[in-house]
């Protein structure tokens, strides 16, 4: 029996055009008249994901930037687990050494080693896509809005931009070139109280490593004394491991990676297929 939702976004939730489909949208409103709360466990920040769910009328909370904050469904933070000072310099001068482009999302705002360089990567990585048909117009519009959606400014002086009293939630960055993030990889692995992920091939995700979407997702389930063994939890990356680990039915999507599909309980289809639809009805067929 589900009694909970979770889903992933980018991959998962979001089609190919960076959105939430209408067969995606209904699914998830069908759960919840049916008493099924839904909860978006995303890594990107509260201000995105609050865009890309209420474009489409869905009201839901929210575990953001991997789990480092968790916001009610009227937008009231809950949970917060920034990371430590020391450790986020040394992942910034990591990126910096290596020239590649990162983001720094903080309880300040979210910022970006410039809009330029942003624009650049993410057009790239949609173009490498295999979801990509060729329209140069619609890819750009895609890496726009995501920029657009998460409101970045861009750093100047990392020392001067990031004061004392911001915290910072998540580093994430960029680069084509496998050697590249197997090096920072490797360099930053052994830090203390920092957990690397990835939610595409291109990047690596920094947190605390008190900071996952399954730890936030379990307190989230407890406070609505819902076991875990009665959660649903959808994803097709390694950023969602541990919700998909902890989740009693866990879906993979079919354009998820070998191993997360290896890992879950159940398959669907792709996310340009509406795949979280289809999970959800699926699990709704079943109880009815």
């Amino acid at each position: 029996m589900v009694r909970l939702i979770a889903t992933d976004l980018d991959g998962t939730l979001l089609n190919e055009y960076g959105v939430i489909s209408e067969q995606n949208s209904e699914a998830i409103k069908k759960a919840q008249q049916r008493g099924i709360p839904v909860v978006v466990a995303t890594g990107r920040s509260y201000v995105s994901a609050k865009k890309l769910v209420d474009a489409v009328g869905i009201t839901c909370p929210i575990i953001g930037l991997n789990g480092s904050q968790t916001f009610t469904e009227e937008g009231v933070l809950t949970k917060s687990i920034p990371m430590h000072r020391d450790i986020y310099e040394k992942v910034i001068e990591m990126c910096e050494q290596q020239d590649i482009h990162f983001d720094i999302y903080t309880s300040k705002a979210n910022y970006t080693k410039s809009e330029e360089s942003a624009f650049e990567t993410l057009l790239g990585f949609i173009k490498r896509s295999p979801h990509y048909n060729g329209q140069l117009d619609e890819a750009r519009k895609i890496a726009e809005r995501y920029i657009e959606f998460e409101e970045f400014k861009p750093v100047e002086n990392r020392f001067t931009t990031i004061s004392e009293d911001v915290n910072v939630f998540k580093v994430i960055c960029f680069s084509s070139n496998d050697e590249t993030l197997k090096h920072i990889r490797t360099q930053l692995q052994q830090i203390d109280d920092l957990i690397i992920t990835a939610s595409i091939k291109e990047n690596l995700e920094f947190n605390s490593k008190d900071a996952n979407k399954g730890a936030a997702l379990a307190k989230f389930a407890a406070e609505l004394q819902i076991p875990m063994e009665e959660v649903m939890a959808i994803g097709d990356n390694f950023n969602d491991v541990t919700m998909l680990q902890m989740a009693g039915r866990s879906v993979a999507m079919g354009n998820a990676e070998e191993e997360i599909k290896e890992m879950c309980h159940f398959v669907t289809k792709t996310n340009v297929e509406h795949g979280v639809a289809e999970a959800i009805e699926e699990m709704l067929a079943e109880v009815e």
